[in-house]
């Protein structure tokens, strides 16, 4: 495991942080087989944990297996600090790709440098919208659905 995410400063695990989660984004887009679905679920609840903080949406109904793992995967990490979420993150996405940190670690040191490191507004992404870049297999169709319908009401209200 590298010692990359814990060195530095707040503001450089920031940007190495989101320079991860858009590699991940990339990564299980263009090969979702490449991430495990316990990395995924891992992952999710860090990125959650990581940019809104500790769980306050209420658990979902138990028929929607999904839905129960994601709050689970956030749930359990509530007494994790937003830092250490972000910093866990990063270390888990270098245990799946040890190669991606090679790549993010440039790119965070030119947000550092240019000042754009957490330019970003807490709870979304330039990619995914609320919550982040969307990279879950866990749903199915319909289940995505209805969770993109949700997206846009919440987007209403943010």
């Amino acid at each position: 495991m590298s010692d990359t995410s814990t060195s530095g400063s707040a503001g450089d695990t920031e940007a190495l942080f989101h320079a991860a989660a858009d590699h991940l984004a990339q990564l299980v887009t263009s090969n979702p087989a490449s991430v495990p679905d316990s990395s995924k679920l891992q992952l999710y609840g860090l990125y959650k944990q990581a940019t809104i903080g500790p769980c306050h949406i209420s658990k979902p109904v138990f028929w929607n297996r999904a839905g129960c793992a994601k709050w689970n995967a956030w749930h359990k990490l509530r007494d994790l600090s937003q830092q250490a979420a972000m910093s866990q993150y990063i270390d888990v996405l270098q245990q799946q790709d040890p190669q991606w940190s090679v790549q993010a670690a440039a790119a965070a040191a030119t947000a550092v440098s240019t000042g754009t490191a957490g330019s970003r507004q807490q709870g979304s992404s330039s990619k995914g919208g609320i919550g982040g870049p969307v990279f879950s297999t866990l749903a199915s169709s319909s289940e995505q659905q209805e969770v993109r319908s949700w997206s846009r009401v919440l987007e209403l209200y943010t």
